[in-house]
């Protein structure tokens, strides 16, 4: 039998997008076992002092703000499937890193809500966790045309311990499937740092 694959374009900004999202899977599919909420839209390289409402409102509300919908809207199917939640962070937020502070503020309300629906929703059986990824952007694609972009990410690639990017599917999506899988189940509230050991931290 072939696999079924349904595709719904929605924006994460739009309060009604996640309803439809999850009605629709449910529509489809009758059940729904796991939810990665890992796209958004990006705003770095702003000084704390540099930055804008609309900054504010174009990452939270497509970030941690979407993210929090679609949990919800996702929550009563979750309890029946005993599912698993996973929320994309970021070491922005961990390391601290200057000029990111509207995305890694943010990043950091999305690591807080994973935690504490961890515990909310244990008694249900539902896991959720944050992966932190390592692995080139959209823009990286391109570096080879900007010199400076070029030595910005060599320099990058250079503090990473095992000195190379990772492997969207290989590195950053194994880790996601373990957690989804009964073998990873017990495992709830954590943040993973998938990043070849950059933001080793106790």
């Amino acid at each position: 039998m072939k696999n079924k694959h349904l595709v719904v374009v929605a924006d994460n900004t739009d309060h009604d997008a996640a309803e439809k999202v999850v009605s629709k899977t449910i529509e489809t599919f009758g059940k729904l076992n796991i939810l990665v909420n890992c796209a958004q839209t990006f705003r770095a390289n702003i000084k704390v002092e540099d930055v804008s409402w609309d900054d504010i409102t174009a990452v939270y509300e497509s970030g941690v703000f979407g993210a929090w919908r679609l949990m919800q809207a996702a929550f009563p199917y979750l309890k029946e499937s005993q599912g698993t939640v996973i929320n994309f962070a970021s070491g922005a937020d961990t390391t601290n890193v200057p000029h990111y502070a509207v995305y890694a503020s943010n990043k950091a309300a999305l690591r807080s809500i994973t935690r504490i629906a961890a515990k909310e929703w244990g008694p249900y059986n539902i896991n959720l966790n944050n992966v932190n990824p390592l692995n080139p952007s959209r823009e990286s694609d391109n570096i080879n045309e900007d010199p400076a972009a070029a030595a910005s990410t060599e320099a990058v690639v250079n503090a990473i311990p095992m000195r190379r990017w990772g492997d969207i599917e290989k590195d950053v999506g194994s880790v996601c499937l373990f957690l989804a899988l009964p073998e990873g189940h017990y495992l709830t509230g954590m943040t993973f740092d998938v990043d070849g050991g950059t933001t080793i931290r106790s």
